[in-house]
């Protein structure tokens, strides 16, 4: 009798962890660059706010013969208009604002 109410204490736990375990998958979320919003962005690190512009002007890329805009160029003039772009509309989803991006890149 002992033993059987063992077993099911520990049964018990078994299933309580599970359960916690598949709640607290379920409630993180991961955010990347193409389904982030422009108030997800200005959320972000200033640090890594380049990086994910890059990642973004860098996507499926669009330059032909080699062109490209680089990582200090993207730092110094894309990300400071994309962070003033982002504050006048900050539901707009951030890869929906590609075009945008490349146009700031080629100004």
């Amino acid at each position: 009798m002992f033993i059987k109410s063992l077993k099911k204490i520990a049964f018990n736990g078994l299933l309580f962890s599970v359960a916690i375990f598949s709640l607290a998958v379920k409630a993180e979320t991961i955010t990347t660059p193409s389904d982030m919003t422009c108030k997800e962005f200005l959320d972000l690190n200033p640090k890594s706010m380049t990086p994910v512009v890059y990642w973004v002007m860098n996507d499926d890329t669009r330059y032909k013969g080699g062109d490209y805009v680089d990582l200090h160029e993207t730092g110094s003039v894309v990300t400071p208009k994309v962070v003033e772009a982002c504050h006048q509309t900050p539901d707009r989803k951030f890869s929906d604002m590609k075009d945008d991006i490349l146009a700031f890149a080629k100004k």
